[in-house]
């Protein structure tokens, strides 16, 4: 080794966190070395023990992997894909080489090309969750995850979609049932839904209208949502939200929103923040509002995770606490604590159909006990 690459060698260990071996003299050891620094969190060490491997091997496709991880790490998203793409160029073949090229490309907000590579890493393992669940976490962002579910990856432009839902509650109360007709076209950055509803509670029943935008602004997800009952007798005659999210770093989520309810003689405003966060096959979210209207000082906490599975399913939990403003009869509500708790599968039935079914557990204070059950069935073309 020549001297002066030597010095500039033991200058590098001084400044980094951890000792730096020294230059490898096999593929062997330097592989295990630039892993135990990359493993260990030392990612300024391991970029400089991946750049020293692929110096004596250049083109090495598990080299040029195993930096590319380490420049996520380090917020480099745009060289970490330089090196996955060098991989699929002469190994195409290699799934996971697809797979983290899809994350450098989310991070860079190029959201279709982050899509085309997860569905190539898929193609390679069908049974691996990895790829359909980041797939379906970047689209279960631009729509939320209460409004629509995926039905395979490939996310055709149209989709209809029925849903029924019953709730039975003990004796107190009469049985509550609702019907939707939801009509959704997918553009390239934004997606716009129309609605039909029946809903019949109290004995009376009632048919509203709506339509809701979601769009892609960078790194933010954008969510407007108006439902209008004409003649209403049990629900709000404008039901109108507005919600962004900003994507973070890390596969970090934050945002917020307002609603608000307007019934004939009664008005309620909420405004609500929340978080979430995806991993490799999983989904979690939290949501804290609070709203005001003729019971002051309600408010609410709203929890969810998802679970994505093989073949395009995802099981799905949710929790909720509240003391909020409950119709008790037409016109009439009431503050009370109101608990929750629901469990949901999604399935895909065939190549562009799905079938979604859940049970939602009720218990009012002062009130009955409900048990909801739901089905949607989707198509997509």
């Amino acid at each position: 080794m020549k001297p002066f690459k030597q010095t500039h060698l033991l200058l590098l260990a001084c400044l980094t966190s951890a000792p730096i071996a020294a230059e490898p003299v096999d593929w062997d050891s330097g592989y295990a070395h630039a892993q135990e620094l990359s493993r260990a969190g030392n990612h300024q060490a391991g970029l400089e023990a991946w750049n020293r491997l692929l110096a004596q091997y250049p083109d090495q496709p598990d080299a040029l992997l195993g930096r590319g991880l380490v420049l996520l790490w380090l917020q480099e998203p745009a060289s970490a894909a330089a090196d996955f793409s060098q991989v699929v160029a002469s190994h195409p073949g290699y799934r996971e080489a697809w797979l983290f090229l899809g994350d450098a490309r989310q991070r860079m907000h190029q959201e279709e090309a982050a899509l085309a590579a997860w569905r190539r890493a898929q193609q390679l393992n069908p049974a691996d969750p990895a790829a359909a669940g980041r797939i379906a976490s970047l689209e279960a962002r631009r729509i939320p995850s209460d409004k629509i579910a995926t039905i395979t990856p490939a996310s055709p432009r149209m989709r209809l979609g029925v849903q029924a839902a019953h709730t039975w509650f003990d004796k107190t109360r009469d049985d509550w049932s609702e019907q939707h007709v939801t009509l959704t076209r997918q553009f390239e950055e934004t997606t716009g839904i129309a609605t039909a509803r029946r809903t019949r509670r109290f004995g009376v029943t009632d048919y509203s209208v709506g339509a809701a935008l979601w769009g892609q602004l960078r790194n933010w997800a954008l969510h407007s949502d108006l439902l209008w009952t004409p003649s209403p007798d049990i629900a709000p005659r404008w039901d109108g939200t507005l919600e962004a999210t900003r994507s973070l770093s890390g596969g970090w989520e934050l945002g917020g929103g307002m609603r608000h309810l307007h019934y004939p003689d009664n008005r309620i405003d909420m405004i609500q923040t929340h978080a979430g966060h995806s991993g490799t096959d999983w989904y979690a979210r939290a949501t804290l509002g609070r709203s005001s209207g003729s019971i002051a000082g309600s408010g609410y906490l709203n929890l969810l995770y998802r679970q994505y599975l093989p073949a395009g399913r995802f099981l799905e939990a949710t929790g909720g606490f509240a003391r909020e403003e409950v119709q008790t009869r037409p016109g009439t509500f009431d503050g009370r604590i109101n608990r929750t708790l629901g469990l949901r599968l999604h399935t895909p039935v065939m190549a562009h159909t799905a079938l979604s079914t859940g049970l939602e557990y009720s218990r009012e204070e002062r009130g009955p006990e409900g048990l909801r059950l739901h089905a949607e069935y989707l198509v997509r073309w």
